[in-house]
């Protein structure tokens, strides 16, 4: 006699969850390629050919895409939505892919493409309405140019620009302290317990909105300025036109101050590997979602 075996989610397989769920956390969270997971069940003594890894990776997205589907209507019908993309190598080495990143509330959602278009964001936001906390990349104008959605500035893009400049241009210097200071509000935020209450609000309007009119006149007056040249070519620090959207978050109780970005992956990918990574890790974000400070 032979006992029945385990339930599986998938019917007619030999194949269990738990391995399914390991072979996407191994290549989406620990950037490790199939042919090595394969080569890691060979010294274990269970022969799996990189073709069925293959196979179940791609079958645990096509089960997932229903919840996927599901997280990206959430996300797009929430008021603050923040927003990034991240380059993903591909396996034509004159090609590359962007995974896209919407956050809102405690929801993170991922998406491939081909491409850094605006058409990503124009799919997943559609017409909804509210914040998008995104840096100055025009992608994003189909989103915003709308009307719908108010485009708010992630401080920590500008502060990267400012901090690249320090080499040639110490007086960044000055604007950097500015952008400690506000982070310093949403730490005293935090540490009160009152994130997204009225307090919060209270704080960003007394402290934090002085604070950004300070930065905005520091840049603007440092315009005229000749600099040297920075690491980029660059011959100026942050134009003040990267900050003028910053000014609606001390008037929002709940909108953060900069975006986040996708996990990496160290290692080339296909489209259909691409969008299947996209789906399988869409989550809810736990303690190690890693906020955009490059």
């Amino acid at each position: 006699m032979t006992a029945p075996g385990p339930d599986h989610s998938v019917e007619s397989t030999r194949y269990g969850d738990g391995l399914r769920a390991y072979i996407v956390t191994s290549k989406c969270a620990d950037s490790l390629p199939l042919y090595r997971l394969a080569k890691q069940f060979a010294r274990l003594g269970i022969p799996i050919a990189r073709s069925t890894l293959t196979d179940l990776f791609h079958q645990v997205a096509r089960q997932l895409a229903p919840l996927s589907a599901r997280l990206v209507q959430l996300v797009a019908a929430s008021e603050i939505v923040l927003a990034d993309e991240t380059p993903l190598k591909m396996q034509h080495p004159d090609k590359k892919g962007y995974v896209w990143t919407f956050i809102a509330d405690n929801l993170i959602v991922y998406r491939f493409s081909p491409s850094r278009s605006g058409e990503t964001p124009a799919a997943v936001l559609g017409d909804s309405t509210g914040a998008l906390v995104v840096d100055m990349y025009t992608g994003y104008n189909q989103v915003t140019s709308t009307g719908k959605r108010t485009r708010s500035g992630c401080l920590a893009h500008a502060r990267r620009k400012l901090f690249d400049a320090l080499s040639t241009a110490p007086e960044a210097k000055t604007a950097l302290d500015f952008i400690r200071d506000v982070y310093l509000v949403e730490h005293d935020a935090k540490a009160a317990g009152v994130v997204h209450t009225t307090e919060h609000l209270r704080m960003r309007q007394a402290r934090s909105k002085p604070l950004m009119d300070r930065l905005h006149a520091f840049l603007t007056d440092q315009q005229p300025l000749p600099l040297a040249q920075g690491p980029n070519g660059q011959g100026h620090l942050v134009h003040p036109r990267q900050l003028e959207r910053t000014d609606t978050l001390p008037r929002r109780r709940e909108a953060p101050r900069q975006t986040t970005t996708a996990p990496s992956l160290r290692y080339g990918s296909s489209r259909s590997a691409g969008r299947t990574f996209s789906t399988s890790v869409t989550r809810r974000p736990g303690k190690t979602s890693r906020v955009c400070t490059h």
